[in-house]
């Protein structure tokens, strides 16, 4: 390309920004909204200017930090002054952990109730029988004391530490733990009652039942693989053991009703006994399958003050990738509904929380393998979402009830405009982009092998590029006819840029360059200042020139255990990036690598961040801060 197409191609795309730009003036839309994934556009864009580049959370440009509820690495987004994003967490979280902390002191009264037992009993005058064993009673005892301790010391860690017992989101090992913990309790409860009581073997009924269900009703873990047996097995041992245990006692002393009735145990074993089974059923058998609470949570930008947080629908965990949550998908809104999405279901809310309309997908939880991920869009009066399903290779087609699908939802009703199933796509994360090419716009997604565009009022398939690339995470640019798509996994991963022309079905797309090195996996890059930005979950950024793909610069900017998961976005010349410790990076967006600022937040990042009214909004692990710049109010 001459340097005078470079110059006219450049024009145009100045002249479509603008327009751009119009369109939204004209539609009444603020441009200090930032109202979906990666802002107006879906391009990480905005046209503020004067924003901070010092993020410590005790520098001065800090306006709030907010507190946010439960889980989530989804971005916030902003319309009309208010702060909206998607929130994960446990319905009774607090009441679980109080009961678990309750049974614990039970547990361990019932435990020293006992330990007079340690001294066997005088018979009572009148007992014909022959005194049992003494060291028979001290080993009842001393098992009762130590299986109190034990699941005192169990439930205690799973009450207020849980992380040190399972990994979020995988429910096999929820399931595991909580039975071990269940079936530990049960031992207790039901030792509180004298060894010769017909509870006894009624508990080692109710537990060895316990044991095999806790084996046969066992989900997989989070890569669709089965529990080792010696898992399984290390898992029920105490339960198993114990229920062995009340019927050897039982059996042995069955004959000796001499022995005293000891009435704090009969009033704490019934209780311990029905609030353990309660724990156990609810913990172990209900949890993995009913799950997290999602919602939506409202905020005011000026603030921070939480206006509103509304619980849509409880779903199960389901298999959860490391770095991903269980509410990542970015809500999207026209300023006048607002779309949760968290792919096991859906809800549209309007400003002041009312829940509009909404819809459930019940098996979601058994098809996914990472999680959702791609963010809802907004498009005319319909919202659309794309979930694909996620398989390797040929079983991707061997997977009916795992089908990919795409749709359009009417914004007023959540009546379905259009659905389509492609049984080509498969193995992408990412957010669909709406492009204008020609007289049209076009929806473009990067799917298995591919690069394919829609029409986003009907759902047609309007064309196909190949590009290797698997399991695309990024979401991709745009400007003029200059598409830039970068991402991928598994040495299937690309670069590129492609240029398109013509219109709807019509239109002809040209593989310009590409490049496979230091493509990003989760990150999406960014085009700014005329030059094309990518970062890597191995710490490394790169520069391109957008036409020809010519690196101006590669640097490692962050440790490669420190990676760039949120994804780019810039403003006003500069481009923000945030590592997955809390760095946050302001780079000069020109040829040459120039660095403004390095501050840490001092919460791990994980989510994008928005721009809007003067201001740059992080959401931590914890918190959602808002640093305002020298144009802030």
């Amino acid at each position: 390309m001459s340097q005078g197409e470079r110059t006219s191609s450049r024009t145009c795309r100045g002249a479509a920004a603008a327009l751009a730009l119009l369109g939204l003036l004209l539609c009444g839309r603020s441009l200090a909204d930032w109202p979906q994934f990666r802002g107006p556009n879906g391009l990480g864009v905005s046209a503020e200017v004067g924003l901070p580049v010092d993020f410590d959370p005790d520098s001065p440009n800090l306006r709030w930090k907010a507190r946010i509820r439960g889980e989530g690495i989804s971005s916030p987004i902003v319309s009309q002054g208010r702060v909206f994003l998607t929130n994960a967490y446990r319905p009774g979280g607090i009441f679980v952990a109080a009961a678990m902390v309750a049974l614990a002191l039970i547990a361990v009264g019932s435990a020293a109730a006992r330990l007079p037992f340690f001294r066997p009993r005088r018979p009572q005058e009148d007992s014909p029988d022959p005194p049992p064993s003494s060291a028979l009673l001290r080993l009842d005892s001393l098992a009762i004391v130590l299986t109190s301790a034990g699941f005192l010391v169990v439930s205690l860690l799973a009450a207020l530490d849980p992380g040190r017992l399972w990994e979020t989101g995988v429910p096999g090992d929820t399931w595991l733990i909580t039975s071990a913990v269940g079936l530990t309790g049960l031992v207790a409860a039901f030792g509180t009652f004298r060894p010769q009581s017909i509870w006894r073997p009624v508990g080692a009924a109710v537990l060895l039942g316990a044991a095999v269900y806790a084996i046969l009703g066992l989900p997989l873990n989070k890569h669709l693989e089965s529990y080792r047996p010696s898992l399984q097995a290390a898992m029920i041992a105490p339960g198993v053991a114990g229920a062995l245990w009340h019927l050897l006692a039982f059996w042995l002393l069955r004959r000796h009703a001499w022995v005293r009735r000891d009435w704090g145990a009969t009033i704490t074993g019934p209780a311990l006994g029905a609030m353990t089974l309660v724990l156990f059923l609810s913990c172990n058998f209900v949890n993995p399958r009913t799950g997290l609470m999602r919602g939506l949570v409202c905020l005011d930008l000026e603030t921070g003050e939480e206006l509103w947080n509304v619980p849509l629908f409880v779903a199960p965990e389901g298999r959860l990738h490391r770095k991903n949550s269980f509410a990542t998908p970015t809500p999207c809104t026209d300023g006048e509904f607002v779309l949760a999405y968290f792919g096991s279901g859906y809800a549209c809310l309007d400003f002041e929380g009312r829940v509009l309309w909404s819809a459930r997908d019940e098996d979601y939880y058994e098809r996914t393998r990472y999680g959702a991920v791609s963010s809802p869009i907004p498009f005319e009066d319909t919202f659309i979402i794309l979930q694909e399903k996620e398989a390797l290779g040929e079983e991707a087609d061997q997977q009916d009830d795992a089908l990919s699908y795409m749709m359009a939802l009417e914004k007023s009703t959540g009546s379905r405009r259009w659905r389509i199933e492609p049984a080509y796509a498969h193995d992408s994360y990412m957010t669909p982009l709406l492009m204008p090419v020609g007289d049209s716009t076009q929806l473009i997604t990067a799917t298995f092998g591919q690069v394919v565009a829609y029409d986003p009022r009907s759902g047609e398939k309007l064309w196909s590029q190949k590009l290797k690339t698997h399991q695309h995470v990024p979401s991709l640019c745009y400007a003029g006819d200059l598409l830039l798509v970068s991402g991928g996994a598994h040495l299937e991963f690309r670069t590129a840029g492609l240029r398109l022309s013509g219109s709807g079905a019509d239109t002809r797309v040209e593989v310009l360059w590409q490049d496979k090195r230091s493509v990003p996996n989760s990150s999406s890059p960014v085009l700014h200042g005329g030059s094309f930005f990518t970062a890597t979950d191995m710490g490394i950024m790169t520069c391109y020139e957008p036409e020809t793909g010519k690196r101006h610069w590669r640097e490692r900017l962050s440790d490669p255990g420190d990676p760039f998961l949120a994804s780019l976005v810039a403003a006003d010349g500069v481009v923000f990036a945030c590592t997955e410790e809390g760095e946050v990076l302001v780079l000069t967006a020109g040829t040459e690598l120039e660095i403004v600022s390095r501050t840490n937040l001092g919460e791990r990042i994980r989510a994008t961040p928005a721009i809007s009214d003067g201001c740059i909004l992080i959401r931590g692990e914890e918190h959602l801060f808002c640093f305002e710049g020298s144009q802030g109010g």
